[in-house]
């Protein structure tokens, strides 16, 4: 019986999966026939996209958005680690880039506490603005918050 003759031209005798050439120039048959990633690899990227969206949410003005999704970006590189003895190097850029969002985002939020409780102008337009929108202006609010919370 041969076991060649089905075979396509080229092929090696004995069929892809034979000893020939223990597969190595062979082109029926490759090594890398699927991308495997390191294992930890998509927590990272994830850490770096959750990263990068935090740098970008701080600059919209947002307070939460930021917090939460660099703390999670953090979380997931930190678990991409496994018990390897270093970060992988996309978890070491989603750290940075988390870390930048979350000290962006506690300046600008600080920055604009600041501005409020000591511009008299910056307070004056808050006031005009809190009293168009809800009726009363952002200095009577804030001294009813105070009393309800016993200050």
């Amino acid at each position: 019986m041969d076991f060649n003759q089905n075979m396509p031209p080229g092929m090696p005798p004995g069929g892809p999966n034979n000893n020939y050439n223990n597969g190595y120039n062979n082109p029926y048959y490759n090594n890398n026939q699927y991308n495997i990633d390191e294992p930890g690899s998509s927590f990272a990227t994830a850490a770096m996209v959750l990263g990068i969206i935090s740098i970008v949410t701080s600059f919209t003005f947002t307070v939460y958005p930021p917090f939460m999704l660099g703390s999670i970006a953090i979380i997931l590189a930190l678990l991409s680690k496994g018990r390897r003895p270093k970060l992988l190097s996309k978890a070491r850029t989603g750290v940075i880039c988390a870390v930048s969002g979350l000290v962006l985002n506690t300046i600008i939020v600080t920055l604009s506490m600041v501005l409020l409780f000591t511009n008299p102008d910056v307070r004056a337009e808050v006031n005009k603005t809190f009293e168009k929108q809800y009726g009363m202006s952002f200095d009577e609010m804030w001294e009813e918050i105070m009393e309800q919370n016993g200050y």
